[in-house]
């Protein structure tokens, strides 16, 4: 599913991975509280994984549950 969202991450240290995949290589790292460009979201393997591209410019596959989306409080994925 397309997004077109402005995320900020919850994790201390959140890794940023070049396919939505836990076991994929590792392409940058980033801390809490920046801020990401969310593009895309989907389901693998019973895990929601969005689509991102960092400060830096690179774009990348994080687990959801460590991005919070802004003009969302609740941070639902809708």
């Amino acid at each position: 599913m397309r997004l077109s969202r402005v995320g900020n991450v919850t994790a201390e240290t959140l890794r940023v991975r070049r396919q939505p995949l836990s076991d994929s290589p590792v392409i940058e790292s980033l801390t809490a509280g920046q801020k990401v460009k969310v593009t895309e979201k989907r389901l693998i393997k019973d895990t929601v994984w969005f689509r991102i591209v960092t400060p830096s410019g690179k774009a990348g596959w994080v687990d959801f549950r460590h991005l919070k989306l802004e003009n969302n409080p609740d941070g639902s994925l809708s």
